[in-house]
């Protein structure tokens, strides 16, 4: 095996969060909540696209939430 003088290089690569990971951290699935919120801890970097996604998938279920209890009043 050929040595490269010992010395060793490390690159840094920005790490990307998608919705799901976002979604998880929320969510009632205590394993994928857990996995999510590691994630979420090493600060990811989120596109517009995912906080927007994340936004409308909120929204939509918090609509349908209260859609769901006034037709039980």
């Amino acid at each position: 095996m050929a040595s490269s003088g010992g010395a060793r290089i490390f690159t840094t690569v920005p790490v990307f969060v998608d919705t799901n990971v976002a979604i998880y951290a929320l969510g009632q699935d205590s394993d994928k909540k857990a996995r999510a919120k590691q994630i979420l801890d090493a600060a990811p970097i989120a596109s517009s696209q995912v906080i927007n996604e994340t936004i409308s998938v909120l929204m939509g279920r918090s609509c349908a939430i209260t859609i769901h209890e006034e037709a039980w009043t």
